[in-house]
């Protein structure tokens, strides 16, 4: 893990210029070699081998007959990419934050882990892929922005400088959300969180087949 924690950014339209963002200069446009759907734009990181991947997803925003809480939002979104992906998940910490371009939206952060594949051969310490999710809800378009970075702590050395989260299935003492030493690629991670989010501006909210707000 080398990159520089300050390193440029690039500024990318999303959605067909729709929404403009700001990614790493070495993130690349998944849609460039694997198929993306329409509904997703999707960068990968592309340098030093490591596989830090950036989702922007539009959903239909989550509601129920007993009207959820938006942290009952938050959790359900989480819980979506964990059970798509056949995996056990936790939450690690979850909290209510704010999107510069989009202040008068309710928005919310969850850090979370999933474990590994099943498939996968068990290390010890086991491996995970870090979560940071980062749900916008837009009520009057009925709908959700997701913008999720997934960061793999695929082998034992990266797990064990990590001392703020760790896999759902760990069982020792030693994890801290609150006060636990992070790691220097959790904080790598949180960083493009931050800078995300910052950045994000929904320039055209017939996107979202509504009228614009204002």
């Amino acid at each position: 893990m080398t990159q520089d924690i300050q390193e440029l950014r690039k500024a990318v339209e999303l959605f067909g210029g729709a929404v403009v963002c700001a990614v790493p200069m070495g993130f690349q446009d998944a849609s460039n070699f694997r198929e993306v759907p329409d509904n997703q734009e999707v960068y990968v990181s592309m340098t030093d081998g490591n596989d830090i991947t950036v989702i922007f997803d539009i959903t239909q925003r989550v509601e129920a007959p007993s009207g959820p809480s938006d942290m009952d939002a938050v959790d359900y979104h989480f819980e979506d990419v964990a059970v798509d992906q056949d995996r056990t998940a936790k939450i690690w910490n979850k909290r209510s934050i704010s999107v510069p371009h989009h202040s008068d939206k309710p928005a919310y952060q969850v850090i979370g882990t999933v474990s590994a594949r099943p498939t996968e051969q068990p290390t010890d310490p086991p491996t995970f892929i870090a979560i940071i999710m980062t749900i916008l809800r837009l009520k009057e378009q009925t709908a959700d922005i997701v913008i999720t970075v997934n960061i793999p702590f695929d082998n034992p050395e990266m797990v064990r400088s990590e001392k703020c989260i760790a896999s759902p299935t760990y069982t020792g003492g030693d994890i801290d959300p609150s006060s636990g030493v992070k790691s220097v690629l959790l904080e790598y991670g949180m960083k493009v969180s931050q800078d995300l989010v910052n950045a994000f501006q929904i320039l055209d909210f017939g996107l979202f087949c509504e009228d614009p707000v204002e």
